[in-house]
């Protein structure tokens, strides 16, 4: 509607063909935008304060706070969302049936050298964006630290990690990356290997 305002969306995604959700950065709230009747609703976060740091984690979607939500993807075929939460320095988790709102990987402190490891100890600068990668992974990326993450989902037999991806990989991020002026050198870091894509 013409009556709706915005303050600096940052993300957008569309869920189920039926919705756009988009965070709004400034307002440290997500919105929802029905592609039907254009209708704009406020479904997580508040709007009463810009800049102002915040964090409300395994409540509610309405109770749900952010800092500087950036980028927001939603798997295929899911009624889940994922939010690059930058000022809180974590990728949130986000679902409407049963309603609430969590961490799903950093720990809220500033990681100046990416910390790798269980998703919920691993650490991040900041994260400015996602996308969804097969069925399990999700690609952040971490502009503080110049490096782009994958965050995996748990399994029955490993627990949620954020690794560096195979070396086949490689050429991929590389054909992307590597001729952008725009973008600085990415790093894929954990103890054991390192991809530099110059």
């Amino acid at each position: 509607p013409p009556t709706a305002r915005f303050h600096d969306p940052r993300g957008i995604a569309v869920f189920h063909a039926e919705f756009l959700l988009v965070s709004d950065t400034r307002s440290g709230s997500i919105r929802r935008i029905d592609l039907t009747t254009s209708a704009v609703t406020t479904i997580s976060g508040r709007q009463d304060t810009i800049h102002a740091p915040a964090f409300a984690d395994r409540t509610t979607l309405q109770l749900g706070r952010y800092s500087s939500p950036h980028g927001i993807c939603i798997p295929d075929h899911e009624d889940t969302a994922y939010v690059a939460d930058a000022g809180n320095k974590m990728l949130r988790q986000l679902s409407p049936a049963p309603d609430f709102v969590q961490r799903f990987a950093g720990t809220g402190a500033m990681g100046n050298q990416s910390i790798d490891g269980p998703a919920l100890t691993a650490q991040f600068g900041h994260i400015a964006s996602c996308a969804t990668m097969f069925t399990d992974r999700y690609v952040v990326s971490d502009p503080t630290n110049n490096n782009v993450r994958i965050v995996m989902r748990p399994t029955a037999t490993a627990t949620e990690t954020i690794q560096v991806p195979p070396p086949f990989y490689a050429p991929l991020f590389r054909f992307f990356f590597a001729n952008s002026s725009a973008l600085s050198p990415i790093a894929l870091v954990n103890n054991e290997s390192k991809v530099t894509v110059p």
